[in-house]
C-alpha cells in the first residue's frame, strides 16, 4: 500500500513539474513577443499605420457620424464626464459601426452605440423586443438595448446612471441622415 501511495505522489510530483515547465516556455516566448511588439510600438499603431507624422489624431479611426457626437454632446451638456472614446465591437452585432465611452468614470460599464443597417434584424428585433442578438467566437446572447431610429445604445443595467442616461437619450436625440 506504501508503495502505491509513493508512485501516486510521484506522479502528481511529475505532473505538477512537466506543467511549471511549460508555463516557464510560454512565458519565455510571450516576453519575447511583447518586447519585439514595444520596439515596433514607437513606430506603427494597432492598424500598422505610423504613429510618427505630424497629423495622427488623437481619435485614429474612429467612426465619423454626426449622430454620435449629438449625444456625447448632450451628455456632456447634462454634466456628464465622459471618457475617452473608442470603436466599438460591430462585428457582434452586425452593425455598421460603433463606438464606446466611459461616463462618469464607470470604466467597466461603457456606453455602446451601435448604428445598425436599416435592413438589419438585429435592429428590427431591437424595436420589437428592446434586445439585440450579440454573437461572440459562435456563442450567441441576448443583450437590452435601447433603440432609436437606426441606433442602438446598450449600459449596462449595474450603470448607476442608467435610467437617466436612457431617458436623457429618449427624450433628446433626434437622429440626421
Amino acid at each position: 500500500m506504501k508503495r502505491l501511495l509513493s508512485l501516486f505522489v510521484m506522479l502528481i510530483l511529475a505532473g505538477v513539474l512537466v506543467a511549471c515547465s511549460g508555463d516557464n516556455n510560454n512565458n519565455a516566448a510571450n516576453a519575447d513577443t511583447e518586447n519585439n511588439g514595444d520596439a515596433n510600438a514607437e513606430e506603427n499603431d494597432v492598424n500598422g499605420n505610423s504613429t510618427d507624422s505630424d497629423d495622427a489624431t488623437d481619435d485614429g479611426d474612429l467612426p465619423e457620424d454626426e449622430n454620435y457626437d449629438q449625444v456625447f454632446d448632450m451628455l456632456e451638456s447634462e454634466g456628464y464626464e465622459l471618457g475617452e472614446k473608442e470603436e466599438g465591437f460591430k462585428e457582434d452585432f452586425g452593425a455598421d459601426s460603433a463606438i464606446t465611452v466611459v461616463l462618469n468614470g464607470e470604466d467597466a460599464l461603457p456606453l455602446q452605440i451601435y448604428k445598425m443597417p436599416e435592413d438589419s434584424e438585429n435592429l428590427e428585433q431591437a424595436h420589437e423586443t428592446g434586445e439585440m442578438t450579440m454573437e461572440y467566437e459562435g456563442q450567441e446572447g441576448q443583450i437590452p438595448v435601447l433603440a432609436m431610429d437606426n441606433y442602438c445604445f446598450f449600459l449596462d443595467e449595474g450603470h448607476p446612471d442608467v435610467d437617466d442616461v436612457y431617458q436623457l437619450i429618449e427624450d433628446n436625440f433626434e437622429p440626421t441622415e
